[in-house]
């Protein structure tokens, strides 16, 4: 899933919280690569806009059950979005089990990427990043 500005704001905060909630509870924080955050589009939009299972992942090095931790990590997402950009952005936050977090998007924000889109019409989401590079060189 790709949501550009928005995902890369949810992942950081997420990465941030989780650590967080390691030193709280005094247990050493995995390796990065062990608590890759991954989000995704739930198929149930009840489950909010944008899911994450990270709290599953953390839960077995913290040896808690993964919605225990879940909520850990939103009290502490809380606190982070209030005074971050995310606040304009995120809704609300809630947890589900057995482990998941959940994002709703404010109306603001999707009527803020809606009006982006019609103004930059079919320009919208293209990048110039590598045009007019060649990727394989001459052997």
């Amino acid at each position: 899933m790709h949501y550009g500005e928005l995902e890369k704001k949810i992942t950081g905060i997420l990465e941030k919280s989780v650590k967080s909630v390691f030193t709280g509870l005094g247990i050493h924080t995995p390796a990065t690569h062990e608590l890759k955050v991954e989000l995704e589009i739930p198929k149930d939009i009840s489950h909010g806009d944008i899911a994450a299972n990270i709290a599953m992942k953390a839960a077995k090095f913290a040896r808690r059950p993964p919605i225990d931790f879940a909520n850990l990590i939103k009290a502490e997402l809380d606190q982070k979005k209030a005074s971050s950009p995310l606040n304009d952005m995120i809704d609300r936050v809630e947890t589900k089990p057995p482990g998941f977090i959940n994002f709703f998007v404010t109306k603001k924000y999707l009527f803020k990427i809606l009006l982006e889109i019609k103004r930059r019409k079919d320009n919208f989401g293209r990048g110039s990043i590598g045009r007019a590079r060649k990727i394989q060189g001459n052997s």
